[in-house]
C-alpha cells in the first residue's frame, strides 16, 4: 500500500485539523513495510526543522 509518492504536494494542518499555511512538495520517500512506518523528505527549505523530515507510522 501506498500513501505518499515523490513529487505528491502535502499540505501540513494542526492537530485540529486547521490549516497550518504550510505546504511542501515530497523529495524523497522510503517505505519500511516490515514495521508498516515510513520516512518523508520535503523540499521546501522554509519549513520548520521538525517537518523537514517525518518518520510517520502508516498503519
Amino acid at each position: 500500500m501506498v500513501f505518499y509518492e515523490q513529487g505528491y504536494e502535502v499540505e501540513f494542518r494542526n492537530p485540529d485539523q486547521t490549516l497550518t499555511g504550510f505546504a511542501s512538495e515530497l523529495t524523497s520517500v522510503t517505505y519500511y513495510y516490515e514495521d508498516g512506518t515510513c520516512f518523508l523528505t520535503f523540499e521546501d527549505k522554509l519549513l520548520p526543522a521538525f517537518w523537514r523530515t517525518m518518520y510517520l507510522k502508516t498503519f
